[in-house]
C-alpha cells in the first residue's frame, strides 16, 4: 500500500494500481487512485470537509477544494461536523446515504450506480430527486431537498427536513431503542409528509419513543413535529399524516405538557400517559385521532 502526503500547495497525485492512501492537506488538490481499492483520508484535517458532486470535497478554513477520481473510501476530518452536500446535483442524480453503514450511493440515470464507503459524516443534503437518507448515533441533521424523500434519523437527537415533495420522516432508531432518550425535530416541509412515531418490525407492534417510565412521562424523548399541515390550516403546508403502531384506543391527544413546546401533545396510554410526539403550534381542536386524513394505524 502507497501513502501520498499532500503538502500545503497544490498537489497532483497519481496512485499505483494498488491500494493507496492520499492524506487530505491544505491547498487544491487532485488524487487519483489508478485502481485499486484507495482511499481519501482527511481524519487528521483541522478543519470540516464536505463532499460535494462532481468528485469534489471542499475542505472548511479556506483550506481549498481537492478533486478526486477512482477512489472508494472517504475519510472525514475527526471530531468534526462533515457533510454530504448532495443539493448541487445535476441531470437527475439521486442518492442513497446510510451514515450507520458508512454508505454512499449515488445514482445517475444512463450511468448506473457508484458506491462509497464514508466515515466520520454526520450531516446530509438531498439532491432535487427521491434520495434515500439514513442517519448514525451522532446528532444528525438530515435534509432530503426537493422530490419525495425518505429520512431516517437513527439514534440522536436528529433534525430530519424534508424538504419540497412528499417525504417520509423517521426520527426514531428503527434498529435498537427506538427513540428511547431522543428528542427529534421533524420538519416536513411543503407537500403531504408522513411522519413516524411507530411501526411493525418483526411482526411486533413497535411505539417509537416510549420509555416506559412513570415518572417522566416522556418528556425526555418524543418526536417534535414543527409544520404539521392538514387540509382546514392556513399555512398551505400541505395535508400531512402520523404513523401509529397498534390501536386507536392505545392512544390520546392533549396539550403538550408545561415546559415543552406549546401545541398539542400525542400520549401512548400504557398504564400511564406517555409522552411521544408534539405537533408544535397545532391546536388541540383541529386534530383528531379518529381522522384518517391526520392519523392512521399500522
Amino acid at each position: 500500500m502507497t501513502v501520498f502526503n499532500g503538502t500545503d500547495g497544490n498537489n497532483n497525485f497519481v496512485g499505483t494500481s494498488g491500494n493507496d492512501i492520499f492524506i487530505g492537506s491544505a491547498g487544491n488538490d487532485r488524487f487519483d487512485g489508478n485502481g485499486g481499492s484507495d482511499i481519501a483520508d482527511y481524519s487528521a484535517l483541522n478543519q470540516a470537509v464536505t463532499i460535494l458532486p462532481q468528485g469534489r470535497i471542499s475542505k472548511g478554513g479556506g483550506l481549498g477544494t481537492d478533486t478526486i477520481s477512482e477512489i472508494e473510501r472517504i475519510i472525514g476530518a475527526i471530531d468534526k461536523t462533515n457533510v454530504i452536500d448532495a443539493s448541487s446535483s445535476a441531470g437527475g442524480a439521486s442518492i442513497s446515504v446510510n451514515l450507520n453503514n458508512e454508505n454512499l450511493t449515488v445514482n445517475i440515470p444512463t450511468i448506473g450506480r457508484r458506491s462509497f464507503a464514508v466515515e466520520n459524516f454526520i450531516n446530509v443534503i438531498g439532491t432535487a430527486e427521491d434520495d434515500s437518507i439514513t442517519g448514525n448515533s451522532d446528532n444528525n441533521r438530515l435534509e432530503g431537498r426537493d422530490s419525495d424523500d425518505t429520512l431516517n434519523g437513527g439514534a440522536g437527537d436528529d433534525r430530519l427536513i424534508g424538504g419540497d415533495g412528499n417525504d417520509r420522516l423517521t426520527g426514531a432508531n428503527t434498529l435498537s431503542g427506538f427513540g428511547r432518550g431522543e428528542i427529534d425535530t421533524l420538519t416536513g416541509g411543503s407537500g403531504d409528509d408522513i411522519f413516524v412515531l411507530g411501526a411493525v418490525i418483526s411482526g411486533s407492534d413497535v411505539v417509537f419513543y416510549n420509555d416506559g417510565s412513570s415518572s417522566t412521562g416522556g418528556r425526555g424523548d418524543y418526536a417534535l413535529i414543527t409544520d404539521f399541515g392538514f387540509a382546514s390550516d392556513t399555512f398551505s403546508r400541505g395535508e400531512d399524516r402520523i404513523q401509529l403502531a397498534g390501536s386507536r384506543s392505545n392512544y390520546s391527544l392533549g396539550a403538550s405538557p408545561s415546559g415543552l413546546p406549546s401545541g398539542t401533545g400525542i400520549f401512548f396510554n400504557n398504564g400511564t400517559s406517555e409522552l411521544i410526539g408534539i405537533l408544535q403550534g397545532v391546536s388541540l381542536s383541529s386534530v383528531s385521532l379518529t381522522n384518517s386524513s391526520q392519523f392512521f394505524f399500522v
